[in-house]
């Protein structure tokens, strides 16, 4: 029946001139057992093997993996991220018992949340990222690592505004940050904090020093050290490259500069960055229609 639906075909042109309705709706239910020349008929009016037909549930998910997961890894291969979510929800349903797709699909929710992140849709990227809780619940295989960016994600999120809370994680918990991304965050809730030398201890050096990351964690240190003049040149530096940087950084990048330019009686300037400040912020926490 599930296939006859599928192919949104009627039992009345399932059956044409050579079974039953009655007979086909006792096959659909299971009360009867059909014929192989009468399941060699369904099969070609369906356009599917015999053995498609008669396969379990679970043979038939890893059929449909087989035919279509070339397509999934690939398109995960180019950030195509949308495209695979699009292929693993329509073509490998009841799949999502299947581990490697629920990985394939976390990576996915991950790439569109760091997307919508960049482009300053904060909710958006909430929302996506919660997926990923339902994605990696229960798979065999290790989903620490996306887990730990999920988690520091949202706490990337919840320093622009405590609204940007998750449903799904526990976002204190205690997970250890697994790559530059998740450094970085830390850094910026640590000198929030107050603890700047474990930042310039532990964190600063393993991001890497060329990055817009490390320029701005680098002008926040130089700026706790009164050190501002020495800390415009570096926020700059971000402030020209907007397309390189997401829009959390930028904007912390136009509050720090505002405050250095104020510090330094730039006031023309800071006036200027405190309007883009103000702009900025209202567009990555108004809500997506």
């Amino acid at each position: 029946r599930s296939l006859r639906t599928a192919k949104m075909m009627t039992q009345a042109q399932l059956c044409g001139d050579t079974i039953t309705r009655n007979m086909l709706s006792e096959i659909e239910n299971g009360k009867a057992t059909p014929s192989l020349a009468t399941l060699q008929y369904l099969a070609d009016k369906l356009g599917v093997s015999v053995g498609y037909i008669l396969a379990t549930d679970r043979e038939i998910m890893l059929f449909q993996k087989a035919t279509c997961i070339e397509n999934i890894r690939a398109a995960l291969r180019l950030k195509q991220y949308d495209v695979c979510l699009s292929i693993c929800s329509d073509e490998m349903r009841g799949a999502d018992a299947d581990d490697e797709i629920r990985e394939i699909m976390a990576l996915c929710h991950l790439g569109l949340a760091m997307d919508d992140i960049r482009e300053g849709k904060l909710h958006a990227a909430a929302t996506t990222l919660d997926c990923i809780a339902d994605d990696v619940q229960d798979i065999c295989y290790p989903a620490d690592s996306l887990r730990a960016e999920a988690i520091y994600s949202f706490r990337y999120l919840g320093l622009i505004s405590p609204s940007l809370y998750s449903n799904a994680f526990d976002v204190d918990e205690n997970v250890p940050a697994t790559n530059d991304f998740c450094k970085f965050v830390e850094a910026l809730g640590s000198i929030e904090n107050g603890e700047y030398d474990y930042v310039r201890e532990k964190l600063l050096p393993f991001i890497p020093e060329d990055s817009l990351q490390a320029a701005l964690i680098s002008a926040k240190m130089l700026m706790e050290e009164k050190q501002y003049e020495a800390a415009l040149p570096l926020l700059r530096s971000i402030l020209d490259h907007i397309d390189r940087v997401d829009r959390i950084l930028f904007y912390f990048a136009v509050r720090d500069a505002e405050t250095c330019c104020k510090e330094t009686e730039r006031y023309k300037d800071a006036y200027l960055l405190s309007q883009e400040k103000v702009t900025l912020l209202e567009k990555m926490l108004r809500e997506e229609e």
